[in-house]
């Protein structure tokens, strides 16, 4: 559910589904979506969100190294 609603905005919290700039590594810009115990990390490019990772909580950004 949560998602699926990255495609109509991919940068607007919502309750229970927060979202986070989380910088830019090699020139492209990371978000993070938490929701409950997982994150989810994505990109956006023109209208594509493309999700580059999920985890659960507490194992760390090892995508930033």
């Amino acid at each position: 559910m949560h998602l699926a609603k990255l495609e109509e905005d991919p940068f607007r919290p919502r309750p229970k589904a927060d979202i986070k700039y989380c910088g830019r590594h090699r020139g492209v810009v990371f978000y993070r979506l938490r929701v409950g115990d997982f994150r989810v990390v994505y990109t956006v490019t023109d209208h594509e969100v493309k999700i580059t990772e999920v985890f659960r909580r507490g194992r760390g950004y090892r995508w930033l190294e």
